[in-house]
């Protein structure tokens, strides 16, 4: 892989690049894109120095030009030749060129932003256009492997399980998409859901059978170990350009060799017009299409699938799915049109299941045959009767259990996406079996602990494969499975149970990557639970998030669910409550830039880094004579860009029950099977959707710094602070000093800050929860941002608070960088004055503490005060990351020495090491406490 951009002459290079962007005008979609930008955009390189513009302002004709524009351009983009040629070569990906200051820009950054989902396409001609002016690869290029070493814990099969996940290489597998694409040009023609079950039974029926050494629980959602799958009838388009460059890419790098690269490439020819991606363009308003390019306003997720499910894994296992068929069956006799299909379809994708658990029974079967070690022969031979009955019919022991519910979490994966299929209350639905194998005398506490931690490991091998747009914005290679143990019953009683500690044990073992690991705590949960709970965060669990039933329940019943029901929740992906069983939530449905919403408040409507109009005109800021002024201006931007969005949410849905229902997901749901309706056409009993604000602390500490410097102290102008953020303080940094340290902060328990980040939640959520959903619901809003709050902050100047142009936006509800200074419990109680009851969707406060000061036994009962108080304020949620930055710093450093490194990330865990660059120094640069 080449490294040097190939010339060093500087006519040779002007040369160069002006024949790559003639190819590039070749590509319709790629002109098409340039053509709407109407504008000059300047391009400036170093070494070897070039000028050259591209003007479309015609919109017609897309002018290349070497030299400088004699007008002024609408943008200069900056950079050196050799990062414009890692970009091109997949190496460095856009946005971490923005992140990192490689790339530089003047003028309207948005306009640049609209041609970056061309950059797949962009990349592959470039690399052709090498080959064929005869430039070639460099020599003795390796691929990045990580370096292997031994196990800590010698001879436990958990840890030899987890030293091969830790230390494998990461592949990509082609089987889904090889069996789907196959299914799909045999069923054209056909309804949907029948096209979606019979291509899920034909990826099921021809799936490489894989059963490692050690293994005790079976299945996978590739034929590979440790691979990853593609989703071409998604946003796999995407990764189309970048498949030349997987291996050798700077963050997650995937082996895919190249037969079944060219085999993959040409499979994804096949969907082109025929994606998510694509319907949705055509469905959507041109406006929202125009706003989705630009990765400005919100991004929509739904685009790459929905997933996002707690699961019915109680019904299966108590039921088996042959009886679900036979359900389906018995309705498909009296029904006809959409709802016999939807029966048909239901059936299909069931007994796919069945079969692919009969594969693995034969598979392990054989290998028993073979076996030469007598246990492991006796394990297979048990693994084989364990398939042959599950999920077929219904679960009798832990282990069937357990293999039940992997059958079925995988099954959802394929069928849906990989992402946030939730297993939920794993310590209410797998108890009954734990507790009858004990008393029956067939597993002791540990042999049920060692299931359960091989269990874990399983749900840590669905990887996701993600371009590398999407690698900055969701970083981490997690699937974000959520598990949840402990909280109340539907009588309110106490359901914590021996399974609750069980499950806990096994985690504070394993400290997987996934799940995501979830508490719920209420004011009758047992204090030894407690306790326990706090001790294993004092020990540096890195996965583990708590949950308070109080103010969880109250949200969900300001959503008109029943209170039993309510007091039932579990937890999808992040921190999504939802009934198990009953929802379709589409819980990580958008991602919206409420910074944003409010330098286009300051701006009349326009952006300062996305120069054009953005919103509506609300004024010039310099007439305001009050926050009232403001507010009103922050607010009427916050409706309309949440209207695009929800237009845009919309369009998707509609799309997603129009060409990609999920038939096997639905055979379980209640009420599905009832009303003849799959989820993804409000089959469910329960029907929202949550897109999530992020900038929560950005917003409200720069409203308060306005209203306390400009209108009641009057020691700056707003003309002033305008002139300050137009110029990103530059030559004025006495004034950013004033806006940090003089203006209150969200964070530090201070009234005058918390009641704006109250009010800029609210705002948000108050706008969300207006509109109804295309399945019958309701949008319900979160507060959390995976790691969008970094690529929202690119797109955001420099704001009020002091915080400089594109640097991160807060994260989730927790502080903005350094700006809690008063402790960790101000932090909290600054936390638990926001309107959490209207966060129907969840919200995600981080807080990170040096270990130093929890070490030894008084650790626990410190972090226990810090809960406990937060709790009895009403905070719905928070996570602790015991880690110090010269840890993490470490592990940056020497990624090989801290593999089994797993952090919080923002409402989800992820090895450190998996992480982008921009977020490994984001979280490093994160406040922390000291205890």
């Amino acid at each position: 892989m080449m490294t040097t951009f190939p010339y060093k002459d500087s006519a040779q290079a002007l040369q160069f690049a002006l024949g790559y962007f003639d190819r590039l005008q070749a590509d319709a979609d790629i002109r098409a894109t340039w053509l709407k930008l109407r504008a000059i955009v300047q391009l400036k390189m170093r070494d070897p120095d070039i000028q050259a513009y591209v003007d479309t302002r015609s919109g017609t004709q897309m002018q290349v030009r070497a030299g400088v524009a004699a007008e002024p351009p609408n943008v200069v983009i900056s950079l050196t030749a050799d990062v414009f040629h890692q970009i091109y070569t997949g190496q460095l990906n856009v946005i971490m060129a923005f992140a990192t200051g490689k790339i530089k820009t003047r003028g309207n950054t948005g306009l640049v932003m609209r041609t970056t989902w061309t950059l797949p396409a962009a990349i592959r001609i470039y690399r052709e256009y090498l080959k064929e002016i005869g430039v070639k690869e460099e020599k003795g290029s390796k691929k990045i492997k990580i370096p292997t070493r031994q196990s800590t814990v010698s001879g436990e099969r958990p840890m030899r399980l987890k030293e091969r996940f830790l230390h494998g290489e990461r592949q990509v597998c082609i089987e889904r998409a090889r069996y789907l694409t196959e299914s799909y040009r045999q069923t054209e023609g056909q309804p949907a859901a029948l096209r979606q079950a019979r291509a899920l039974r034909h990826i099921l029926n021809h799936l490489t059978m894989n059963i490692a050494p050690d293994e005790l629980l079976v299945g996978g959602l590739t034929g590979k170990s440790l691979a990853a799958a593609v989703y071409p009838e998604c946003a796999g388009q995407r990764i189309l350009g970048e498949l030349p460059t997987l291996e050798t890419r700077q963050d997650n790098p995937f082996h895919i060799g190249p037969e079944e690269r060219r085999e993959l490439e040409e499979m994804l020819l096949y969907w082109r017009g025929k994606t998510l991606e694509d319907y949705a363009r055509s469905a959507w308003p041109p406006q929202v299409a125009d706003y989705y390019d630009k990765i400005a306003p919100f991004i929509l997720t739904e685009i790459g699938g929905i997933a996002h499910q707690l699961l019915n894994h109680e019904k299966v296992l108590q039921l088996g799915l042959e009886k679900i068929v036979a359900e389906a069956r018995q309705r498909r006799g009296s029904a006809a049109g959409e709802q016999a299909d939807f029966y048909e379809a239901v059936e299909e994708a069931c007994i796919g299941v069945i079969e692919w658990a009969g594969r693995y029974a034969a598979e392990a079967g054989r290998q028993a045959q073979i076996e030469v070690d007598p246990q492991r022969r006796i394990e297979l031979e048990r693994i084989a009767k364990v398939c042959q009955r599950v999920p077929a019919m219904p679960a009798r022991t832990l282990q069937e259990a357990l293999q039940t519910v992997l059958f079925v979490h995988y099954a959802a994966q394929m069928e849906s996406y990989v992402s946030a299929i939730s297993p939920g209350r794993i310590d209410q639905f797998l108890h009954p079996y734990y507790a009858a194998d004990l008393a029956a005398g067939r597993l002791d506490r540990r042999a049920a602990r060692e299931l359960l931690e091989c269990f874990y490991l399983k749900l840590s091998e669905s990887l996701p494969l993600f371009d590398s747009d999407a690698t900055v914005a969701f970083s981490g290679l997690t699937s974000w499975a959520n598990t949840v143990i402990g909280g109340t019953d539907a009588n309110g009683l106490d359901a914590t149970n021996d399974f609750s500690y069980l499950a806990l044990e096994a985690m504070e073992r394993m400290r997987t990557p996934q799940p995501n690991f979830g508490v719920r705590l209420h004011a009758n949960t047992p204090p030894e639970f407690r306790n326990r709970v706090c001790q294993a965060v004092a020990g540096g669990i890195g996965n583990l998030q708590i949950f308070n039933d109080e103010a969880v329940i109250g949200a969900m019943i300001e959503r008109n669910i029943p209170l039993a029901e309510a007091r039932t929740y579990g937890i999808i992906g992040c921190v999504e409550p939802a009934v198990p069983g009953c929802s379709f939530t589409s819980s990580d449905a958008a991602l919206f830039n409420m910074g944003l919403c409010l330098e286009l408040a300051l701006n009349n409507g326009c952006g300062r880094i996305v120069t054009e109009p953005i919103g509506p005109a609300t004024g010039d800021p310099r007439s305001f004579a009050s926050m009232d002024d403001v507010v009103e201006a922050y607010r009427r931007q916050v409706a309309y860009l949440v209207s695009l969005m929800i237009d845009g949410l919309e369009g998707l849905a509609r799309v997603h029950a129009a060409h990609k229902p999920t038939p096997f997901v639905s055979a379980f749901t209640d009420d599905c099977l009832a009303q003849g309706k799959d989820v993804t056409a409000g089959g469910a009993r329960y029907n929202f959707t949550g897109p999530q604000g992020v900038g929560t602390a950005t917003v409200g500490d720069s409203l308060a710094a306005i209203d306390q410097l400009v209108f009641r102290e009057k020691r700056v102008t707003m003309e002033e602070l305008l002139r300050a953020l137009d110029d990103d303080f530059e030559g004025q940094e006495p004034l950013r000093q004033l806006l940090i340290n003089h203006a209150p902060k969200y964070g530090n328990d201070d009234d005058r800050a918390d009641a704006w980040a109250r009010l800029a939640a609210e705002i948000y959520c108050q706008e969300v929860g207006k509109y109804p959903t295309y399945r019958g619901g309701r949008y319900q809003p979160g507060l959390y941002s995976v790691t969008m709050h970094i690529v929202f902050g690119l797109l955001v100047g420099a704001t009020p608070d002091g915080r400089h142009a594109r640097t991160t936006l807060s994260q989730g509800v927790s502080p903005a960088h350094g700006r809690d200074q008063h402790g960790p419990t101000a932090a909290l109680r600054s936390a638990s004055k926001l309107n959490q009851r209207l966060v129907g969707n969840g919200l995600a406060l981080n807080q990170r503490i040096n270990p130093k000061g929890l070490a030894g036994p008084q650790g626990a009962g410190i972090l226990d005060g810090l809960l406990g108080g937060y709790l009895a304020l009403g905070g719905m949620q928070l996570q602790w990351e015991i880690v110090d930055r010269a840890t993490l710093l470490a592990a940056q450093e020497r990624p090989e020495e801290y593999r089994d490194l797993v952090v919080r990330v923002a409402g989800y865990s992820a090895l450190f090491t998996d992480l982008s660059r921009a977020v490994q120094d984001e979280m490093i640069n994160r406040m922390e406490h000291e205890i």
